[in-house]
């Protein structure tokens, strides 16, 4: 179940990545896949998972007047109503988002055909409405769909995957019984990006991701404007589109009134086969995201071999100890000094490259992760 895909391109998060990667590695060992999901996230799946594909109809938030809450209300009901046409002698149902699209279609096959184990993948837990930065109203309803989802969730899965420790933690804190939560981790096929060979334009540092509020791109604008001041030659590309088209406008709008736009370049989506050459040629990777269950990109950027700064968030110390470069949350001052740091001195680039090859050999192979949730032979 991928009902919640949301992006107007073909761009895909971590979550959905992740769920491709470890599908891939199922069907290696014979299991028939199939995936129910928007029109769009069917395009976008389809692009790197050859599998039987269910569509529960528009899915870009664009595509609908009233935007998020409209489109996961009627995909919803699509799905539900898609539900009573898919097979009924499915083995596994497995969820890869807590949002409601996916997780109430998913308990509706599950009361309908309980004899399926109900997999649900979760990848962190929203905070509170408060301590979250964009518009406060949507903060409230992300907050209060989520518990309603992991309601859902405690009382009818069967099995919950998670990608730290620290998640699990927080997950029993609101009720969860330890006994359904698994830490299967996430993992990079460390080869292939290892194979890739770096772009022929090149810029000083990149970011690869969404662009929402939770990502903290105008914290990332700050920061630049601060490394602007000292290096003003050096360049950022950022990588990564939004729900909506009017996204890249904004950020496009912030770059300019920030005085950044002969070095900063919003790039918008980009194919994977280019936009992880030009995180492998560019000196180092910033990710200003203020909440992460895993943060892919930066996983993907360590096995590229560039350097990684990110906030001192427990999710990174747990899951990469010293591999990625961190600085007190919030501290932009902090940040920017270290970015200058790299961008001067090539020995200290050569030696994080270095250490994140060493560290790479810590994270578990897709191929043990895909064994672990579906309790596969090895």
């Amino acid at each position: 179940m991928a009902n919640s895909y949301w992006m107007p391109s073909l761009a895909l998060g971590g979550g959905d990545r992740r769920a491709i990667e470890i599908l891939k590695r199922a069907q290696k060992k014979h299991l028939d896949v199939s995936v129910v999901s928007s029109d769009d996230g069917i395009k976008a799946y389809k692009s790197h998972l050859s599998a039987r594909y269910h569509s529960t109809g528009k899915g870009a938030i664009g595509a609908y007047p009233y935007g998020l809450m409209v489109s996961y209300v009627l995909r919803i009901f699509s799905a539900i109503g898609k539900i009573f046409s898919l097979p009924t002698d499915f083995d596994v149902l497995y969820t890869t988002t807590d949002f409601l699209p996916d997780v109430v279609p998913s308990l509706v096959y599950k009361i309908a055909f309980p004899r399926v184990t109900w997999i649900q993948v979760i990848h962190h837990v929203i905070p509170n409405p408060g301590m979250r930065r964009g518009k406060f109203g949507v903060n409230i309803v992300s907050f209060a769909t989520q518990r309603l989802s992991f309601e859902i969730i405690k009382r009818h899965s069967d099995r919950v995957m998670l990608t730290n420790s620290g998640l699990r933690r927080n997950l029993i804190r609101i009720g969860f019984s330890p006994r359904k939560l698994t830490v299967s981790g996430s993992g990079v096929d460390v080869p292939y990006f290892r194979s890739i060979i770096p772009a022929d334009t090149s810029y000083d540092a990149v970011y690869l991701g969404h662009i929402r509020p939770s990502k903290a791109l105008p914290l990332l604008l700050e920061i630049w404007k601060k490394v602007h001041e000292s290096l003003p030659e050096a360049t950022l590309a950022i990588i990564g589109s939004g729900s909506r088209p009017e996204a890249l406008r904004t950020l496009a709008a912030d770059i300019k009134r920030a005085g950044l736009s002969d070095v900063v370049f919003p790039l918008g989506y980009v194919e994977d086969s280019l936009a992880f050459r030009i995180v492998k040629a560019a000196k180092v990777f910033l990710n200003p995201s203020l909440e992460e269950g895993w943060s892919l990109s930066s996983c993907e950027a360590i096995a590229c071999g560039t350097p990684v700064l990110s906030w001192s968030l427990p999710v990174y110390q747990e899951l990469y100890g010293n591999t990625i470069i961190t600085v007190p949350t919030g501290n932009t001052h902090e940040f920017a000094k270290r970015v200058i740091q790299l961008l001067r001195d090539p020995i200290l680039r050569r030696y994080y490259a270095d250490a994140l090859y060493q560290g790479m050999l810590s994270i578990a192979s897709w191929e043990k992760i895909a064994q672990t949730e579906f309790d596969m032979p090895s």
